[in-house]
């Protein structure tokens, strides 16, 4: 599936290339969320769907290879001008990247974007070689996304497991 289709992702909130600076709750959790991610991150990294390169920025300042990966032509030029990194204009559900080619996939986001997640995450799971990292937006967090598709529930059971519901 092809979200430029139902999404104008070149036009899409851009305030958020600035959006994560800790100055307020939502940007001291955007920021804390990207600092957790980056510091699990092993080896050459892959982030799809890096939207406005934050995430991408973080793991490469922890001196991992990082390629950012984006739909968007606009949000990767953001990324090149603002934080020099490595790019590519690709779309999530089919990837232009080779079978276990990078040691951890990010997908911060994302799959809550697609009619079936499944075929972003069969992708992920495809070119990563050690580990795939995933973060979801929970339902019980104010999104007024109109791009999400589904909302996210989390709990955790016994300490032991952790129940996701992807609810339409």
């Amino acid at each position: 599936m092809n979200e430029k289709k139902n999404v104008d992702w070149e036009g899409y909130d851009p305030n958020l290339i600035d959006a994560f600076r800790p100055d307020n709750d939502e940007g001291v959790s955007q920021y804390c969320r990207a600092l957790r991610v980056a510091n699990a991150c092993i080896g050459d990294v892959v982030d799809i769907g890096a939207g406005d390169g934050f995430i991408a920025y973080k793991i490469a300042q922890r001196a991992h290879p990082i390629l950012a990966v984006d739909l968007s032509e606009k949000r990767i030029d953001n990324i090149k001008k603002k934080y020099y990194l490595r790019t590519q204009v690709g779309d999530a559900s089919k990837l232009e990247l080779p079978d276990q080619s990078y040691d951890t996939v990010v997908m911060a986001e994302l799959l809550e974007h697609f009619d079936n997640p499944a075929i972003p995450l069969s992708e992920a799971f495809r070119i990563a070689k050690k580990k795939v990292i995933i973060t979801l937006p929970l339902e019980y967090f104010d999104d007024k996304d109109p791009t999400h598709k589904w909302k996210i529930r989390a709990e955790i059971i016994a300490n032991k497991f952790v129940m996701l519901e992807f609810i339409k």
